[in-house]
């Protein structure tokens, strides 16, 4: 549809923490998802799979987050937001392990 409006700006923090649940071992994913300065998506739950280190859950939660992005893209592009496809305006992931952004990145 045809997008009214300025350009707004996405971005997204996202954390886990690794085997959180006590009896299950499973890792926590935490993300919150901002459009401009508001916050449109948080959540907290567990992992699917167990993780045996700290940079798989640190990565399981990454791709969750990257996964969200695209949703959320899309979503506001249906709405008529202006949201560039062409990378001129690129959703921002911010996460804590320095490992994982640096296997993640270009």
């Amino acid at each position: 549809p045809r997008s009214y409006g300025d350009t707004l700006e996405t971005t997204i923090f996202v954390d886990s923490d690794h085997a959180h649940d006590l009896v299950t071992r499973r890792s926590l994913t935490g993300l919150v998802a901002f459009v401009g300065s508001t916050p449109v998506l948080w959540f907290s739950k567990r992992q699917g799979a167990v993780a045996s280190s700290t940079y798989q859950a640190e990565f399981s939660a990454l791709r969750t987050a990257a996964e969200e992005a695209i949703s959320l893209r899309y979503m506001l592009r249906c709405l008529g937001i202006p949201i560039p496809s062409d990378g001129s305006a690129p959703t921002k992931i911010f996460g804590d392990n320095f490992s994982v952004i640096e296997n993640a990145s270009d």
